[in-house]
This record gives structure tokens, C-alpha cells and sequence, in this order.
């Protein structure tokens, strides 16, 4: 008899904790996708950088969950310091697609990785002013940083800041072939920036 309580016990006790943990893992669960289904969200950003130098930007984007798509367009001369040849000044405008992976479940806050394809159009100008134009397709990576300045309870909790940089390869690389003479142009492209944008 005794031992037929203790059998009955220790049923009942594991019945009763394999019940609590599939309630708990079932809480989580659901926590866990209500807080990525609050981030579901449209953003709207740009470049301040670029329109400081004469340029600008403006990417529209969609959040699910750790996920993030984004669609922009852009347009800039290039410092001389991010130009291939100073002997040659570069302008381009472009249409890009980004992919970006939060490594955080909740992405008001924190580091992302992601790629990029931009179809660019190019106008290069020698000091001659000749004038060359061509595009190529560039495809990278990049790394950055979201940062929400303001609490979800102030009127600016949509402001945020993402400062990022890529690394891309651009695969039409043909040199420029001038009256003046031949430059080279690097297919390796690094590019450091500060977008801020407002989450809807």
C-alpha cells in the first residue's frame, strides 16, 4: 500500500511539473511573438550625411520581427577622400535592396548584419571636363547599430539612429578610358554612414 502512494505521488507530481513546463514554454512562446508581432513595423529613414555634402537619400524599410527589408534611393558626389582617382570626380545615383538580421529578439535597441545589392549609375569628370557614364551592380555586406534615443512613452519613441557600415564589390569595374589618359577604378567599396528614420 505504501508503495502504491508513492507511485500515486510521484505520477501526479510528474504529471503536474510536465504541465507547468508546457504551460511556461506555451507564456514564452507567446511572449515571445507578441513582442516580435509589436515590431512589425514601417520605417522611414535617410542619410543627413549626404545631404550635408550635397547629396541625399531616403530608404523605406519593413520590420518582421528580427528581420528587416528595406528599398531606397540615394544620390552623391563623393568626397575626394572616398573617390578612386582625384584626378576624377565621381558622382552616382542609386536604387538599393537590403536585407538586415537583428541578433536580438526585441529590435528597439541593438547590433544588426546584413547584405545589400545597389544598381548604381556613374558619371565620372576628368579635370578636363570630360564626362563618362556608366553602371554597375554592386553586392556586400554590412554591419550596424540601432539605437531608439527615447522611451516608449515619449512623443518620439519612433526616432531612431542606425549607424552602419558596408563592404561591397562592384562588379563592372572596366577602367575609364579618358582623352587624358586611363584610371583605374576599385571594385572593392567601403561605405561608413548614420541613417536616421522615424518606426510607424
Amino acid at each position: 500500500m505504501r508503495y502504491l502512494i508513492i507511485l500515486t505521488i510521484a505520477f501526479v507530481t510528474f504529471n503536474i511539473n510536465s504541465y507547468s513546463k508546457e504551460i511556461t514554454e506555451k507564456l514564452n512562446a507567446d511572449e515571445t511573438e507578441n513582442n516580435l508581432l509589436h515590431h512589425n513595423k514601417f520605417q522611414l529613414e535617410t542619410d543627413p550625411l549626404a545631404w550635408a555634402i550635397g547629396g541625399g537619400s531616403i530608404h523605406g524599410a519593413y520590420n518582421l520581427g528580427q528581420h528587416r527589408f528595406q528599398i531606397g534611393l540615394a544620390f552623391l558626389a563623393l568626397p575626394e577622400g572616398l573617390q578612386d582617382n582625384k584626378e576624377v570626380s565621381e558622382e552616382f545615383k542609386s536604387i538599393s535592396l537590403k536585407y538586415d538580421y537583428f541578433l536580438n529578439n526585441i529590435t528597439d535597441n541593438g547590433w544588426f548584419v546584413g547584405s545589400t545589392i545597389d544598381l548604381l549609375e556613374w558619371s565620372y569628370e576628368d579635370e578636363f571636363n570630360e564626362i563618362i557614364e556608366t553602371e554597375s551592380l554592386n553586392i556586400g555586406i554590412r554591419i550596424g547599430y540601432k539605437y531608439v534615443p527615447f522611451d516608449k512613452n515619449s512623443s518620439f519613441n519612433g526616432l531612431y539612429l542606425t549607424p552602419w557600415i558596408g563592404l561591397s564589390n562592384m562588379f563592372n569595374n572596366d577602367d575609364l578610358e579618358f582623352k587624358s589618359g586611363t584610371y583605374e577604378r576599385n571594385p572593392i567599396k567601403v561605405f561608413p554612414t548614420v541613417h536616421i528614420g522615424w518606426e510607424f
